[in-house]
């Protein structure tokens, strides 16, 4: 089947066609043509409830109390809702044709949005509407299809019997489909009696079905009565005819408005006859189409918003519709766009951007007609008064040591900020800005002394030392250390680097120094290869038999040797492995265990009132060898929370005293863990620092002090041969012999004179 019509109508923001197979008579009378309109009612089986219903799918329309599916005054439909209706509401929709003659068969196909779900009811043994499938015929469960008997309203659902004249629901489609058709063998109805059906007297017009449906979710509701091309149909009806036979339609004609077509209308009200429509179109100024559309007769034009006035170098231009727009349509019509030029007048113009010593000026001019906006400009001359100039200067990196060890400065260049004029001087003392020695200190640990020429660090406003160390576990270097503090050291000024754990000791360094002067940022000549052991051998290949001097440097290369063992790290290239074996013959002897002394005494000197006791202690190995002991209230309660009057002596062998408290060696206290995250409170971890190497061979003495230095806990003496002698057995043992060794050589060494 062909459609035979199709027509968007704005205020129901849905698009709405219908099939009907129509033996049809359009009465030609006042111009009247066959119209199609949609009424909207409801479904109740209560007087009280007149939305929803609580009937199951095997009832029948019979088992409701009311049935107002006809009554178009009931409910409205706008813009894609009913009208009071909500999710799991239910309401109806009936096909109205108006202003035919007859009619000998219908097909009608509705096809629904997914905010409503058909509701039909069924019994006789079949429970809900026959659903198509491609392995099913579409009327598979059905008896014969009700005939259309005079104008009745009850074309689907009806008091006495099924909803069996819906011939099936395609859900993935999502269309209802139904067809009807005369079955008494008479060509076609008549209806230009009047009859009654439902609420309705009705003359020449006929109810066609009735559709119900259930409001599912709160998305737009919208359908359409849809073509049966897209959907499917019976072939065979009662009588032994077919709905093809019946297929006439009212024609269209374009050309001759008297002739009936069927046409949907888009009212939820009666309209005897349709309205008179115009075409009405506007145009632009190039003859391109602005727009074009229908209007009813009497509706209000809305005509688009003319541009406003634009312009080009020469002129503005303005524009307006080439005749009057009526207010309401009357007529078909066509409203063309004109265009009107006129040349600027300009103001006496504004001076835009001041003229320079360097730079021209610029003089806008701006056009008078209102809504024009164009400008121009014209240059104006520069000015003759000369720029102060103020320079920003930026160092060029671009001084060097030439092959004969010659050193050149580099250069800075100075940009003006008012003029932008560059020049370029020497940045002095750059050439010289780098390190030209360093030594190693043994004190705490092993500390390398980067060092450069006092008189370059005078030339400047601030000097720094910038450290990158490489670590052989990631195989990159480490994040640059930034050394400020310096101290001066014959001619030159040093910088001391201090963070080398001794597994560490070939890991090379890379050195910078860096300067600042009147503001600008200078980067000296870097300094790369630079490592511990690169020195130490460098200092033993000097010595041609034992010395102190050599023990010390072959037992220091040996630590780290160990404790690249014990620690894993970069075991492809051992600290010690350039060693002959005659330096080897230099090295100190390990310490048999038993040969260690445990000094180990809590009670070395009593405090004959304490309030505070020390717990455990140990040694630290990193960058240097620290003792690290515990201490709590004298009762060993843990109950010493507040540590910020309390001072800690450290006495060395040689009578040396070192005081350590919270407020000036924060780095020393932390409170006690039992794992890295359980902290007990009331009892703290202290860790001595700066206690050189070769102190480590004698006892150390600890007492912790009140804020005026008086003892209120045991003096404990405590030793690192103590703590190596209790290690015997563990994996840690080798390092830690080796580090005694290495102490005893420092001592050895300091009692030689460093010789």
């Amino acid at each position: 089947m062909k459609k035979s019509f199709k027509k968007v109508v704005a205020i129901l923001l849905a698009v709405l066609m219908m099939v009907c197979s129509f033996p049809l008579t359009a009465l030609a009378a006042g111009g009247t043509r066959a119209n199609i309109k949609l009424q909207f009612g409801s479904v109740t089986n209560s007087a009280s409830n007149i939305k929803n219903y609580a009937v199951d799918r095997n009832n029948s329309v019979a088992n409701f109390s009311k049935y107002t599916g006809m009554n178009s005054n009931e409910l409205t439909y706008s813009n894609g809702a009913i009208s009071g209706y909500e999710t799991g509401d239910f309401f109806t929709i009936s096909v109205l044709v108006e202003n035919i003659s007859q009619i000998s068969a219908t097909e009608i196909a509705v096809k629904y949005s997914d905010a409503i779900e058909p509701a039909f009811l069924k019994n006789s043994g079949s429970p809900a509407p026959a659903v198509y499938t491609d392995s099913a015929a579409a009327y598979t469960g059905f008896g014969k299809l009700e005939a259309i008997t005079a104008q009745s309203g009850n074309a689907i659902y009806n008091t006495t019997s099924t909803v069996g004249e819906t011939s099936y629901i395609d859900a993935e489609k999502r269309v209802m489909h139904a067809n009807f058709a005369v079955q008494t063998g008479a060509d076609a109805i008549d209806l230009t009696k009047a009859t009654s059906a439902g609420k309705y007297s009705l003359t020449n017009s006929a109810i066609i079905a009735t559709f119900m449906f259930k409001i599912v979710n709160s998305n737009a509701i919208t359908f359409s009565i849809d073509t049966a091309s897209d959907t499917y149909y019976l072939n065979t009806i009662a009588n032994g005819g077919s709905v093809n036979e019946y297929k006439t339609y009212a024609p269209k004609v374009d050309d001759d408005a008297s002739t009936a077509e069927l046409d949907f209308m888009g009212k939820n009200e009666h309209v005897g006859s349709t309205t008179q429509t115009y075409t009405i179109r506007f145009v632009d100024a190039d003859g391109k189409q602005i727009s074009s559309a229908q209007y009813e007769e009497g509706a209000a034009v809305i005509a688009p918003q003319l541009p406003a006035v634009t312009h080009d170098d020469a002129q503005h231009y303005t524009y307006a519709w080439d005749k009057e727009i009526p207010a309401t349509a009357t007529a078909d019509g066509t409203y063309t766009i004109i265009k009107t030029g006129a040349a600027h007048t300009w103001d006496a113009g504004v001076t835009t951007k001041e003229p320079t010593a360097t730079e021209t000026g610029i003089k806008t001019f701006t056009c008078t007609f209102n809504g024009c906006g164009a400008t121009r400009t014209e240059e104006l001359p520069k000015t003759e008064v000369a720029c102060q100039h103020e320079y920003v200067w930026t160092y060029n990196k671009d001084a060097y040591r030439d092959s004969n060890k010659v050193e050149h400065d580099g250069t800075e260049t100075g940009v003006c900020s008012k003029c932008g004029d560059t020049i370029t001087r020497t940045a002095v003392g750059t050439g010289s800005l780098r390190a030209t020695t360093y030594n190693l200190t043994l004190s705490a640990g092993i500390a390398v002394n980067f060092k450069t020429k006092t008189t370059t660090v005078n030339k400047f406003d601030k000097v720094w030392c910038e450290v990158e160390k490489f670590d052989a576990s990631t195989g990159k270097y480490m994040k640059p250390e930034v050394i400020e503090d310096s101290f001066v050291d014959g001619n030159n000024t040093a910088f001391r680097f201090t963070k080398i754990a001794p597994q560490t000791m070939a890991d090379n360094m890379i050195v910078k120094f860096c300067a600042e002067r009147d503001g600008i940022t200078y980067e000296g000549t870097i300094t790369t290869q630079v490592n511990v052991r690169s020195y130490v051998m460098g200092q033993l290949n000097k010595q041609t038999s034992k010395t102190s001097a050599a023990t010390l440097f072959v037992d220091m290369l040996n630590y780290g040797t160990a404790a690249q063992d014990y620690m894993s790290y970069n075991q492809t290239d051992y600290i010690n492995s350039q060693l002959t074996d005659v330096q080897k013959s230099w090295a100190t002897p390990l310490i048999a265990n038993d040969d260690y002394v445990n000094s180990q005494n809590l009670t070395y000197v009593v405090c004959e009132n304490p309030q505070a006791a020390w717990r455990t202690a140990a040694l630290r190995l990193e960058s240097s060898v620290d003792f690290k002991l515990s201490f709590s209230d004298a009762a060993k309660t843990d109950t010493l929370t507040d540590i910020s009057n309390i001072k800690i002596k450290v006495q060395l062998e040689d009578g040396t005293i070192k005081w350590f408290d919270p407020i000036n060696n924060p780095e020393s206290f932390e409170p006690y863990k039992t794992s890295s995250q359980n902290v007990v409170k009331g009892r703290w971890y202290f860790t001595t620092s700066d206690i050189p190497v070769a102190n480590l061979v004698d006892p150390v003495y600890l007492t912790i002090c009140d804020a005026n230095g008086n003892p209120i806990s045991n003096t404990f003496r405590y030793s690192a041969e103590t703590f190596v002698k209790a290690q015997q057995g563990k994996a840690i043992k080798d390092t830690l012999d080796h580090m005694m060794v290495y102490a005893k050589a420092a001592y050895n060494y300091n009692l030689m004179g460093g010789k």
